[in-house]
């Protein structure tokens, strides 16, 4: 009975995600600037929403190449199934957690690393990205905007599970 609740509120929670944006990760993306990817660029003035955001960041798949060449303990979670690995292949040093997982909780992601979430074309990853700072108090947490789609259309290496 209390696993089925949690399902439902679960399911409503990212429901509405959804239907608010959530799954677009288009009004995340960030204008050019000189902060570097590791540094996310905050308002001078934080509103409640900017606050509520801090430590989440859409990134180009050019951004997230950088990000990983110079963050050598960013942990790249990817929440696509096994089946979308072995299909279209992911970013090299990924550790697979599935998209229900994240938002159920039912992981023990470490809080001290910055984390770069992938999915198939940014909305999963999103959405992930999200519930993780959000709801669970992680505090650096970038988002792969277009996927792994994205990334392989930029020309970057994927590697594929055997």
């Amino acid at each position: 009975m209390r696993s089925t609740l949690l399902q439902a509120l679960l399911v409503a929670a990212v429901g509405l995600l959804l239907a608010s944006g959530g799954c677009s990760d288009a009004p995340q993306q960030q204008p050019a600037t000189s902060t570097p990817p590791s540094q996310p660029a905050v308002s001078a003035q934080p509103t409640a929403s900017s606050q509520q955001s801090q430590g989440f960041q859409s990134l180009s798949p050019q951004q997230a190449s950088q990000l990983i060449a110079q963050t050598p303990n960013l942990l790249i979670v990817d929440v696509r199934t096994p089946r979308e690995l072995k299909q279209d292949g992911l970013i090299k040093g990924s550790v697979n957690l599935p998209f229900w997982a994240v938002l159920r909780g039912q992981h023990n992601l470490p809080k001290d690393r910055p984390l770069l979430v992938v999915c198939a074309v940014g909305g999963r990853s999103y959405a992930a990205g999200q519930v993780l700072v959000r709801q669970q108090g992680y505090r650096q947490v970038y988002n792969l905007s277009g996927g792994i789609s994205a990334w392989k259309k930029a020309g970057l290496p994927v590697v594929y599970p055997q």
